[in-house]
């Protein structure tokens, strides 16, 4: 352990939460995604890559999922209204029907800007992030609205343990040109193995070593390390306000990060069509799929609304004039 002086806090925020890992067959770590930022209802959402990654995580059955937010658009709660082309009620029924067939891997379920919108116009008396875990009957790491998780990913084999601090917020910085000088910001306020950033709708990965002092079998050391962190891209188009405003596109997907056990390392996949080929259209295997087909092998099945159903199950919830703008 590093030894550092300082303040213990209170019992209740001192306390991290432990996520175990278990390593992937025949190697040496274990791989969390870090995927958000799909923006469901917005016209824009490219569900044909995102199950492209589902079916590439049901195909590995020790990988672990963290959502980083922005799930719906909920434009109507907003200026951007324009980007919207599903009723708000019909975005709640969507991401459910996305999310179902990989809800036992999710261990963080974090809120977006876009689902904070629910949060305020509800005037913070509900959460879409725990609507959304009671539908799916998930208990991830739920932080709230603005706020972000730490957590512990512990991963072991046989005589081998590590434990890898990891920090994830949907956050709120508009640092898309120069966002590896305000991102590292981050880096000042809190000391963790990875820190994990979305909203800015690009993957970007940095690091940073510094010299610590660790305690071994009662004996000081002085040992090198390193803090990564990322931003974790999107499923989604140039929205109309990123076009408007020329901000930098990005490939659509997620970063997949390996956690060692035999050493302390981390390995941020930055761009999973190359290594893993998730995505590519090369045979039917990787990418040659049509959307009804991954639909099926995924098991999310074809969308169906049923609006009587949506008042029944949400209508209670739903505390403002939604805009329907399905026809335009």
């Amino acid at each position: 352990m590093e030894i550092f002086p300082g303040i213990t806090l209170d019992a209740m925020e001192a306390e991290i939460p432990i996520v175990e890992l278990k390593p992937k067959k025949g190697c040496p770590y274990g791989e969390v995604v870090f995927m958000g930022d799909f923006h469901v209802g917005s016209g824009h959402f490219s569900e044909k890559q995102y199950l492209e990654y589902v079916k590439w995580i049901k195909e590995n059955p020790t990988v672990k999922v963290v959502l980083m937010g922005d799930y719906v658009e909920m434009g109507s709660l907003s200026r951007y209204g324009a980007s919207e082309k599903q009723l708000a009620s019909i975005q709640l029924m969507e991401i459910v029907r996305l999310l179902r067939p990989i809800k036992n891997r999710i261990i963080v379920f974090l809120e977006g800007n876009h689902e904070e919108r629910f949060w305020r116009a509800t005037k913070g008396t509900e959460s879409l992030t725990e609507i959304i875990a009671a539908k799916l009957g998930i208990n991830p790491l739920m932080p709230g609205p603005e706020r972000g998780q730490l957590f512990v990913i512990r991963i072991k084999y046989k005589n081998f343990v590590q434990n890898y601090p990891v920090y994830a917020i949907h956050g709120a910085t508009s640092a898309v040109i120069r966002k590896e000088t305000q991102l590292k910001k981050i880096f000042e306020n809190l000391r963790a193995s990875l820190i994990a950033h979305a909203h800015i709708h690009q993957i970007f990965k940095d690091h940073k070593t510094y010299y610590a002092v660790r305690k071994l079998n009662d004996k000081f050391y002085l040992t090198c390390h390193e803090q990564h962190w990322l931003t974790t891209g999107c499923f989604v188009k140039n929205l109309g306000y990123a076009e408007k405003k020329s901000l930098p596109i990005t490939k659509i997907g997620a970063p997949i990060v390996r956690f060692y056990y035999d050493k302390e390392g981390i390995e941020i996949i930055d761009d999973p069509r190359i290594t893993y080929n998730i995505g590519i259209k090369t045979d039917t295997k990787a990418g040659g799929l049509s959307l009804q087909e991954l639909r099926r092998i995924t098991g999310v099945g074809e969308p169906k609304y049923d609006l009587d159903k949506i008042v029944r199950e949400f209508g209670r919830r739903v505390k403002w004039k939604e805009r329907d703008l399905s026809s335009k």
